[in-house]
């Protein structure tokens, strides 16, 4: 039997299983806090109590932790999020 376990392989899997979807998007209700979906590779939707969808990118540079915003959900869509960090990332 052979180990996958801490492979690049396992990593890819479980980013991919736990990736936003349209639909979660949609279906995300506000609650009392702001709360954050993620997606993978640092992106995610931040919802606030007020009922707004915030598309952020969590990375690190120079060795400390930075955030930046890409706009508001629906008028940044999912798939031009991640084109976005893709584009920030490369």
């Amino acid at each position: 039997m052979v180990s996958i376990r801490g492979s690049r392989l396992t990593e890819n899997l479980v980013s991919y299983m736990t990736m936003l979807s349209d639909a979660k998007i949609r279906a995300a209700k506000p609650r009392d806090k702001a709360y954050k979906l993620t997606d993978s590779h640092g992106l995610y939707l931040l919802v606030t109590p007020n009922g707004s969808k915030l598309w952020k990118w969590s990375y690190a540079y120079d060795g400390k932790q930075k955030t930046m915003a890409f706009g508001a959900y629906p008028m940044v869509t999912l798939v031009q999020a991640r084109g976005r960090r893709d584009e920030m990332r490369a």
